[in-house]
């Protein structure tokens, strides 16, 4: 019985970074259509928000290791090791995927410039409406712009 909760949390949170990278990274694909590049700025992003979450969740199912009930070790055990092997494959195997099978490709090949200046404008318009933190509240914030 256990063994469905490891699998709904593990694969949620799963779910959830890789939707995160992925965002990440069709906006940074659209800066300069390289993919390599695209990467490596999503990796300073969004991949220190994956990793600090992931570690968190990590150290807060550990800590069923210290309950006497047998069953409640195994599922921190387990649900920390799921937790661990989707964050390496969200950070290791997604960006390889996204490099090789180039996904984005015929997505902004159909754009115009029309659909730049749109996508400019929107970007514009959101963040003026929800404006990035100072910088002296967050150090090398960056934005998607």
């Amino acid at each position: 019985m256990m063994t469905i909760t490891i699998a709904a949390i593990s694969v949620g949170i799963a779910v959830d970074n890789t939707i995160h990278y992925i965002h990440r990274f069709r906006h940074e694909f659209a800066i300069d259509r390289n993919y390599l590049a695209a990467m490596h700025r999503s990796h300073e992003s969004i991949g220190y928000a994956m990793y600090y979450t992931s570690i968190t969740i990590i150290i807060g199912f550990s800590i069923l290791v210290l309950s006497k009930f047998i069953p409640s070790i195994y599922f921190g055990l387990l649900t920390g090791l799921a937790m661990l092997i989707a964050l390496m494959a969200a950070l290791t195997l997604l960006p390889q995927l996204l490099i090789f099978l180039k996904p984005l490709k015929e997505l902004f090949n159909n754009f115009t410039a029309r659909h730049y200046r749109t996508v400019a404008l929107m970007n514009s318009i959101h963040w003026i409406l929800n404006p990035a933190p100072s910088s002296k509240d967050y150090k090398n914030v960056r934005t998607c712009n």
